[in-house]
């Protein structure tokens, strides 16, 4: 875990600034915008994702997926999500270590979501669809650490430090070039 995340740390800080998580509550529309955004990326990254056999590893990955959770979001703010266009440039997921990489992307959103849901209170615009950024609620940790407990087995045991690098670096930029997309706010 550590490795990932310092060797993943530029492509971290690039994606926040893609991201620009403090201008996306000027409205209900650039929230929905937002929203939108993220399923676009987390849709198809969770359906690559789900090929791999996570219970052989110790995790539920069923309990980890979040676009239901984004559906919600939407539909309270009064977008449908099958209207909604999906990224096709995800990364190259060939093997187990490549996609513990991605995970670990996409599991370390969670921590950034309690940050962000409470910026999106801050707000004060009348936001209340968080489902998806409040995910694990009170279990936000309690799944981290799950996380890494299995990403740190794995990479002990039988995974390639090089590839779950590999993985995580192309997911990161994967994300960041999706939110880099020009999007107009209707």
């Amino acid at each position: 875990m550590s490795r990932l995340r310092e060797g993943t740390a530029s492509q971290h800080t690039q994606l926040e600034e893609a991201v620009a998580i403090g201008q996306q509550f000027q409205s209900r529309a650039s929230y929905r915008v937002l929203l939108e955004k993220f399923h676009g990326f987390v849709k198809p990254i969770e359906e690559l994702l789900a090929r791999y056999d996570w219970h052989s590893v110790g995790l539920n990955f069923s309990e980890r997926r979040k676009v239901a959770l984004l559906e919600q979001d939407l539909a309270a703010v009064g977008s449908s999500p099958t209207s909604l266009e999906h990224c096709e440039c995800l990364p190259h997921l060939p093997t187990m270590s490549h996609a513990f990489g991605a995970l670990y992307v996409m599991e370390g959103s969670t921590l950034g979501g309690q940050h962000i849901s409470r910026m999106a209170n801050e707000a004060n615009i009348g936001i209340d669809a968080l489902n998806y950024f409040r995910s694990y609620g009170d279990r936000v940790g309690e799944m981290w650490r799950e996380f890494g407990a299995a990403l740190n087995r794995f990479a002990e045991d039988e995974g390639d430090d090089a590839e779950m690098m590999q993985g995580a670096r192309e997911t990161f930029d994967s994300f960041r070039n999706w939110f880099l997309r020009k999007t107009t706010i209707s």
